[in-house]
């Protein structure tokens, strides 16, 4: 049996699929499977997977589109590894990604999950980093969704249970995947940059933003509420849903403040989080949410931002992240 199991979905991505399948038969681990579905490709993809003949990868091809996340719960039924990687058909893996997540697994028995640090290519540059323990994971997960997901590698038992990728939420099945693992397992992201994560004008992301936000809306409320043992009114659905949008006035913007505080104040109640790691989170969110900001004065964002007790609880453990917020904001005022 292999140690690791490398799921790979593939949809029209002649591209970028040669270089993606590349990183992952150049990795330093050699002893993995490489499973590939092609999803019915109407380009040359299934040309460029055949033309591999390593015999370490496994290549299925579908007669017709089945979609991304059916593929995604394929390969894990047909996974034989102990550890089971993910990797997306336009990406590329650090050559030491498998060994460095593995020797990290094996080393930390009680983390279910981890995920590692990426760089943007193609049509957006810069780190993409992301918090790293599971208590910040967790957290933050009450918001947003701490996990470079291409990045992830996954102990194999713990979808010993049933645990599937859900259909119905795609494109953002990855958000509550970590959200059901966490419920029984520790995550945790390693802070080193072991991806290269492409963006391009095909990204699925891209091509299905409007259904991923409301996917990701529906996600966050249902966390919400299982966390903190709470219904959301109606009121409190619409304030969780323009949280991170760009465009909220100075009324929306005290409503998220207030409210924020309210689920601070829950969250404290609550065995589900680390005490400091949920201050942090409310932190970082408010951080977002005020140096994201396109309409309320920069001026008044400022004074509402470093004022607020969002900001006075993290303001020593996140000077760094206080001071760069506060710029971009001010950064505003020479736009405007």
């Amino acid at each position: 049996m292999p140690l690791v199991s490398v799921i790979m979905p593939v949809y029209n991505a002649e591209k970028y699929v040669g270089q993606a399948i590349e990183s992952i038969l150049n990795q330093t681990l050699s002893d993995f499977e490489f499973i590939i579905i092609d999803d019915a490709s109407t380009d040359s993809s299934a040309e460029i997977i055949g033309s591999y003949k390593d015999t370490r990868i496994r290549f299925i091809q579908n007669e017709m589109n089945m979609g991304y996340v059916h593929g995604l719960n394929r390969m894990i039924d047909m996974a034989q590894g102990e550890f089971i990687a993910r990797q997306d058909n336009d990406d590329i893996s650090h050559h030491n990604r498998l060994k460095l997540q593995v020797d990290y697994l094996v080393d930390n028995p009680d983390i279910g999950m981890c995920g590692t640090f990426a760089r943007y290519i193609g049509e957006k540059s810069g780190k993409y980093k992301v918090k790293s323990t599971s208590e910040d994971i967790k957290a933050l997960l009450l918001f947003t969704n701490p996990v470079i997901h291409p990045s992830v590698m996954i102990r194999a038992g713990v979808f010993n249970n049933g645990l599937r990728y859900d259909e119905k939420l795609c494109p953002s099945e990855d958000y509550y995947m970590w959200f059901e693992i966490s419920k029984r397992y520790k995550l945790a992201n390693i802070p080193q940059t072991l991806l290269l994560y492409r963006i391009h004008k095909n990204n699925v992301s891209k091509e299905k933003r409007p259904l991923q936000i409301e996917k990701f809306n529906q996600i966050r409320i249902n966390i919400l509420e299982y966390c903190l043992g709470i219904i959301l009114t109606n009121r409190e659905r619409q304030i969780s849903n323009i949280i991170f949008d760009c465009d909220i006035d100075k009324s929306a913007l005290e409503l998220i403040e207030k409210w924020l505080e309210n689920v601070l104040l829950l969250g404290k109640k609550s065995d589900c989080f680390d005490r400091i790691a949920l201050e942090k989170a409310m932190f970082f969110t408010w951080s977002i949410i005020c140096r994201n900001n396109t309409v309320i004065s920069p001026l008044y964002m400022m004074n509402k931002y470093i004022t607020s007790r969002l900001v006075k609880y993290c303001r020593n453990k996140n000077e760094l992240e206080r001071i760069k917020t506060s710029v971009k904001i001010l950064l505003r005022v020479f736009k405007c």
